[in-house]
């Protein structure tokens, strides 16, 4: 977030303890992109190419549209909705949710699109698959062909290093050619004395109530998504054909990304996080509203 003070302050979404922390401690876990994602060298580090086809081209292009007077940002630059579309599958608060996304199953309702084009050129990694059972324990020799067999069985899948990468990339690319077109976005400034907060998931989408929603749901014209860009910028979409708010306030928005939080959120001012674990949910309170 852009602030002249190197320091954020940092709320706990577990106790509601908020504490000063350098941004380089914040968000990172070590070896989290040391895979190939979805490219075809089975060699290559998502890492490289985040660092050079993603956060490098985004870090100008947010500068540049920061720096721009109210009024006169125009469109999302294309280099900045690229890197939003990976800052939304990348975390691993979004690994989380993808293994409960496949714990839970596949629903009766699938909307089928064509991949991107380079998965069809995607090295075919015939490697074994890491799942467990109550009963039996955990095995790491399970070949693809079995998975579907196994999960019949009570087996769980469980994401590994690898399965993540590859499932970020692909998830990624779905929602910056496919889903995020479609949706209309708004740019929300805050008002004199007030910022927008940030999460360990940077961007949010879904529904009072549901905000673990898997990204099929941005093709709903209720959905809403919400991704702070710097402690004054935010960027809102709402679904295709869906209304647009008349009115949002940084309290809005601060809610949804505090109640979207796995483990922490994070702002410039310890008022404004202190406020945001305030408006926070907690799931099971959430789901009952």
């Amino acid at each position: 977030m852009d602030t002249p003070d190197p320091w954020l302050w940092v709320g706990n979404c577990a106790d509601g303890d908020v504490r000063k922390k350098s941004p380089r401690n914040l968000g990172w876990e070590r070896g989290l992109y040391d895979v190939p994602g979805g490219q075809s060298a089975p060699d290559a580090k998502l890492e490289n190419l985040l660092a050079d086809r993603v956060e490098g081209p985004a870090a100008a292009a947010l500068r540049d549209y920061a720096s721009r007077p109210v009024g006169a940002r125009g469109l999302v630059p294309t280099k900045l909705m690229h890197y939003l579309a990976w800052a939304a599958a990348r975390t691993p608060a979004m690994r989380s949710l993808y293994q409960r996304w496949i714990d839970a199953g596949p629903t009766a309702d699938i909307v089928v699109e064509d991949p991107p084009e380079w998965f069809t050129a995607m090295t075919d990694r015939q490697r074994l698959h890491h799942m467990e059972h109550p009963k039996y324990g955990r095995r790491d020799d399970v070949p693809p062909s079995a998975v579907k067999k196994l999960r019949g069985e009570g087996w769980r899948f469980i994401v590994t290093d690898k399965d993540f990468g590859e499932l970020l990339h692909l998830q990624a690319t779905y929602l910056g050619e496919r889903h995020f077109p479609r949706l209309q976005w708004i740019t929300l400034n805050s008002p004199e004395g007030r910022e927008f907060i940030i999460s360990d998931r940077p961007v949010v989408w879904g529904f009072e109530g549901a905000l673990d929603v898997t990204p099929a749901a941005l093709r709903s014209s209720k959905v809403q998504l919400f991704a702070p860009l710097t402690r004054k910028i935010a960027l809102m979409a709402v679904g295709p054909e869906g209304r647009v708010p008349d009115q949002v306030t940084p309290d809005n928005v601060n809610r949804v990304v505090a109640c979207a939080a796995e483990d922490w959120i994070a702002g410039s001012s310890k008022e404004e996080v202190l406020a945001a674990l305030k408006l926070r949910i907690p799931p099971r309170d959430a789901q009952a509203n």
